[in-house]
């Protein structure tokens, strides 16, 4: 037997409910597998769980004229075929992926994460690595109100993703922050996009579907899904959306040039990271360097130069400099007012 059968039965032993459980069709196991990249026909995996039936403690029964597909209880599961480094990976994962992913199907990643603790339990020294290696997001920590879904609604989450997988129409009743009550709209589902701890749903209004647009997700007061399919704009493609930064707000549509001055630590990271496309940097003197790139400019942009105070200076273009400007001045007015 080949290793790709030998790792495609183990496959579709995991996918086995264990009786008394409601069974899994040959049909739902074949997609399955060719969602997990599989290359295998419908007619195989057939023939795979009789096989399977004949060597291993797994039987079906008829359901309307479907056979549903069952573990027997004494029949174990068979345990995940992931390496420790694997496991450590998945594990140092799960933070991120249960933010990301939709209800239904956490419980596949809890079982993922469990399995993934069981082998790094026979791996003493990588086990070791999860308490020795912790991630800190580029910013300030932000903390979850545990009386608060900063997702949205887990049913409404769930919808929403369901749509989006499923290329399904969606009628939505959406909450902005400037309108007394919230707004009905009809959208074609694009795509989600997670941003820290920000969910959006990347969508088009039915009668303007060629321009999408972002929709927070704990914005989103009520969801009614639809049958009808979605229509995709015609040069659309969630990588290429997502590369403009639409969740940056964008302060322009198109490219421009940027010149900033530049020292410190803000100079020391600029050093190994780029703030947009052709950077190059010059040494002034002692202390300031002169960087220029080119980006769609956006508010994330404004937000890192005042991160770091006076050790950034936005020297060109105009209109972004004037904005940063006003900025420091609003703020500055803050503190020599008095209240």
């Amino acid at each position: 037997m080949s290793t790709d059968t030998t790792l495609r039965h183990l496959t579709m032993l995991n996918q086995l409910p264990t009786y008394p459980a409601q069974g899994i069709t040959a049909k739902a196991i074949h997609k399955n597998l060719i969602d997990d990249g599989f290359t295998v026909s419908k007619r195989t995996i057939e023939r795979d769980l009789r096989k399977l039936e004949c060597a291993l403690k797994i039987e079906s029964h008829d359901n309307e004229g479907q056979l549903l597909w069952y573990q027997l209880p004494q029949q174990k599961k068979v345990p995940s075929a992931a390496g420790p480094f694997d496991a450590l990976m998945m594990v140092l994962s799960h933070q991120t992926l249960k933010y990301t992913l939709p209800e239904s199907i956490h419980w596949k990643v809890n079982e993922n994460l469990e399995k993934a603790k069981m082998v790094l339990s026979n791996y003493q020294k990588v086990s070791k690595l999860e308490q020795k290696v912790h991630v800190i997001s580029d910013g300030y920590p932000l903390l979850v109100n545990e009386f608060n879904e900063p997702w949205g609604n887990t049913a409404i989450r769930e919808a929403i993703y369901l749509s989006v997988i499923e290329e399904s129409k969606l009628s939505i009743t959406y909450s902005y922050a400037h309108y007394a009550t919230p707004l009905k709209m009809e959208l074609n589902p694009l795509g989600i996009i997670v941003r820290g701890q920000t969910h959006y749903l990347v969508a088009s209004h039915t009668n303007n579907p060629e321009e999408p647009h972002l929709f927070l997700l704990h914005r989103i007061k009520s969801v009614k899904m639809g049958f009808m399919n979605i229509v995709v704009p015609k040069t659309f493609s969630l990588a290429s959306y997502f590369a403009t930064n639409p969740s940056g707000y964008v302060l322009k549509d198109e490219p421009v040039t940027v010149t900033l001055k530049v020292k410190g630590y803000a100079s020391d990271v600029l050093m190994r990271h780029a703030l947009g496309k052709g950077q190059s940097i010059k040494k002034l003197g002692e202390q300031w360097s002169e960087v220029t790139f080119t980006t769609v400019p956006t508010y994330d942009l404004i937000a890192w130069i005042l991160r770091y105070g006076a050790d950034v200076e936005c020297i060109q273009p105009d209109f972004l400099r004037a904005k940063i400007k006003k900025s420091l001045q609003k703020t500055l007015s803050l503190y020599t007012t008095e209240s």
